[in-house]
């Protein structure tokens, strides 16, 4: 048995038997938390270093010692975030047991959720929901652009109760499109 097939083995649940809609690629990920650390944080901690170097020198100069210390713990702070974020990308990459599942009946997901607090500590929340069609608004492919460029990529799913859950694609092989014409071909199979 294949590994996509034992994984479906016990899926058995109130949305019947899913099928998986997207398949989990580590790739998208490592390079989004390689960007982080190489355009963030290398960077941000190359001017921390600097900037203590400047204090240490200049310790006797009371009038730099008041700018540059807050000024290194600003741009510490922003080292840690960025770090912080690249390892949050990189344990999400390669954590196992996250799916996106469709079926006639509804939906499933287990997938990394927001950044929160415990993600300064390099800590991630889990995002897992499953979900009766009726249970669901609507649902969309959605993508995020900053002059023209696209920053984010997801499906989003209106739930009625809970409210909009967006899914990023970054932790799929499939591109946004192809994820959401997967949910619309498992919504409709095995009807007329």
């Amino acid at each position: 048995m294949d590994q996509n097939a034992a994984s479906l083995a016990d899926t058995s649940s109130s949305i019947g038997n899913p099928v998986n809609v997207a398949t989990r690629g580590s790739w998208k990920a490592s390079l989004i938390g390689l960007m982080w650390l190489l355009v963030g944080g290398v960077p941000t901690t190359l001017v921390v270093v600097a900037l203590i170097a400047i204090v240490s020198e200049n310790s006797g100069n009371v009038n730099q010692l008041g700018v540059m210390l807050p000024l290194a713990a600003g741009f510490g702070l922003a080292a840690w975030f960025t770090l912080a974020t690249a390892v949050r990308r990189f344990r999400a990459a390669f954590e196992p047991g996250f799916y996106f599942r469709a079926s006639p009946l509804g939906l499933s997901f287990r997938v990394p959720g927001s950044a929160t607090l415990p993600s300064l500590l390099f800590g991630y929340r889990i995002k897992e929901c499953e979900a009766r069609w009726d249970e669901v608004r609507t649902w969309y492919p959605y993508v995020h652009t900053h002059n023209g460029s696209p920053t984010e990529s997801a499906i989003v799913v209106d739930m009625v109760r809970s409210g909009k859950i967006k899914i990023h694609t970054m932790y799929f092989s499939e591109s946004r499109q192809r994820i959401a014409e997967n949910i619309s071909r498992a919504m409709s199979a095995g009807r007329p």
